[in-house]
């Protein structure tokens, strides 16, 4: 099985890329040909050039990240997209709540419809991402490992 994870950037003391790294590790050591892409990367010829499975996506608030979905999506890959704490809903409403507000209707709303699965980190964050309803069928796994499929009634 070959896995493509998307991450804007990757910085030394950045907890998403030590997050990326450890996760990646693990896939490594359980047989799985990982490979990252940042956003300096081109899309289309990473896509080709490694052919991944499934597309795992680690941000949900960048226009280059909803490229992403969308091209794996074309191409038959599964799409995964972890939005790690990022709709948080005191993010949503006092974070440069204006910018989220466009980026979610421009694009925001339909790279979370075409991925086959959402990836919570919390409860908390799973609750809220049933809230706001954008899919039928989300798959939500916590760190510790339960699963759950939502869907809103």
């Amino acid at each position: 099985m070959r896995v493509l994870h998307y991450i804007d950037h990757v910085r030394r003391e950045d907890l998403l890329s030590a997050y990326l790294t450890a996760l990646t590790t693990v896939q490594e050591q359980l047989g799985v040909e990982v490979c990252v892409a940042t956003r300096r990367d081109a899309i289309g010829q990473k896509l080709r050039s490694f052919r991944p499975h499934i597309v795992h996506v680690h941000t949900i608030w960048s226009w280059r990240a909803a490229q992403w979905v969308r091209l794996a999506g074309k191409q038959g890959c599964g799409v995964v997209v972890s939005p790690h704490g990022a709709l948080d809903a005191y993010c949503c409403r006092h974070e440069r709540r204006w910018s989220k507000l466009a980026m979610t209707v421009l694009y925001q709303r339909r790279m979370v419809s075409r991925a086959d699965a959402i990836l919570a980190s919390t409860d908390h964050e799973a609750a809220r991402l049933a809230r706001l309803g954008w899919k039928q069928n989300c798959v939500f796994e916590h760190r510790r490992h339960s699963q759950k499929t939502l869907r809103p009634g």
